[in-house]
């Protein structure tokens, strides 16, 4: 593998779900690489493996075959819990469900903290960047002691936004990230999310069946079509002159749908 700049290489990526007649190849060989600070979109329809491809790079779905590096590193093909945690400080993920992403029986504040305490960080140190950050994400003290259900689910989702950046990964996997938010609250969270990226330079994953918000979000994007990535360049190159038929297919939908 070459590009050692590179935060992610991956190279031949494989997932299979179940056996025999019911076996179903959910990512298909799959090439992918993002350089330091870049965000890379990745689209495609239900069941096309995006989310999946993000879960093999986080270390939540083990993998059949493929090489995966995180910052020069290898990842295992089969991950352990303690190879997860010790990557844990260099990738991380905003899942789609912020409610289910936190412990409903701990505080925002324990949630917020516990990536910074799993690296061995004081209790007393670790709450003091919590709270910080409850302010960066314009969230008031108060907040610190209350509860996932006492929040709304865009506020939930700023405090998903915080945790994952809170230990100042180098990657951060974004899988649909905004989808389960009312309109007018996805622009909040997605100029949140852009300017922690942009202001940390972290590299970041974005999954996401919206052409839209990944035009907006992204500087590279990869096209997922029945686990194959079938497309991968400059965003407004694969917007303005897509190559495969199913990129072609997939945006004269969006076009639709938006008149």
């Amino acid at each position: 593998m070459t590009n050692t700049g590179s935060v992610l290489q991956a190279r031949g990526l494989r997932c299979v779900f179940g056996r025999g007649r019911d076996q179903q190849v959910a990512v298909d060989n799959v090439d992918l690489d993002i350089l330091p600070g870049e965000v890379v979109g990745v689209v495609g329809e239900s069941g096309s493996g995006k989310s999946t491809l993000g879960r093999i790079i986080t270390g939540l779905q083990s993998r059949e075959q493929g090489e995966l590096l995180l910052c020069g590193q290898p990842r295992k093909l089969h991950a352990s819990s303690a190879e997860f945690r010790r990557f844990s400080g260099v990738v991380q993920m905003v899942f789609q469900d912020s409610y289910s992403s936190l412990n409903p029986r701990r505080t925002i504040l324990d949630s917020l903290t516990e990536p910074l305490l799993l690296q061995g960080q004081s209790k007393q140190t670790a709450f003091q960047q919590g709270r910080a950050w409850l302010d960066r994400i314009s969230l008031s003290s108060a907040a610190a002691g209350r509860y996932p259900h006492e929040l709304s689910g865009g506020q939930r989702q700023r405090v998903g936004i915080a945790r994952a950046f809170i230990v100042e990964p180098k990657l951060v996997v974004c899988d649909e990230a905004v989808s389960a938010l009312d309109v007018s609250v996805q622009a909040q969270i997605l100029a949140l999310l852009k300017d922690i990226q942009q202001t940390q330079n972290t590299a970041m994953l974005f999954i996401s069946h919206d052409l839209a918000v990944v035009r907006h979000m992204s500087d590279r994007v990869a096209v997922m079509y029945k686990g194959r990535r079938v497309e991968f360049d400059d965003v407004t190159r694969v917007y303005e002159s897509p190559q495969h038929e199913y990129t072609r297919r997939l945006l004269s939908l969006h076009m639709e749908a938006s008149l």
